[in-house]
């Protein structure tokens, strides 16, 4: 791993920590959706995309939110269509209803993998955004208890 690569994970890293230690129930819609980006990026690029809805699924539409504020809308798109293929058009907000669908149903999930793409292919781009986005908004995580500062 390069110096850049190991000071944007610490950044990213260090945001994500504040946002949890926070509580999420009391972060702004923002700082809800970023943190929603930085877990299913987590946890796609180490489990797949299927892991992120089985654990974090609570925060699937942030998740969406979160990729079209910091400018991926496609990938917005993309997870909607993922959801969508797996779980049809009603979104279980139920973990156990969303797990069981997930374990019922590994022929669906194979399908909305292959309609979302590898997400090891798009994981670079989503960090350089969630890195950018953090870079010029630092005044949205302003709330936080220590304010987090801006990367070097």
């Amino acid at each position: 791993m390069t110096k850049e690569a190991y000071d944007e994970a610490l950044f990213l890293i260090s945001l994500n920590r504040k946002l949890i230690d926070a509580g999420i129930g009391t972060l702004t819609d923002a700082q809800r959706a970023f943190l929603a980006v930085d877990i299913l990026n987590t946890a796609a690029k180490n489990n797949g995309l299927a892991h992120f809805f089985y654990y974090d699924g609570y925060l699937y539409e942030s998740a969406v939110r979160g990729l079209e504020m910091i400018g991926l809308p496609t990938i917005a798109e993309r997870l909607g269509a993922y959801a969508r293929t797996v779980f049809g058009n009603a979104y279980p907000l139920d973990a156990a209803t969303r797990q069981q669908v997930l374990d019922d149903n590994e022929l669906e999930t194979e399908a909305a993998d292959s309609v979302f793409g590898k997400y090891i292919d798009i994981e670079p781009l989503v960090t350089e955004a969630l890195i950018k986005w953090a870079d010029s908004n630092m005044d949205a995580f302003a709330g936080l208890p220590e304010r987090p500062t801006q990367r070097s």
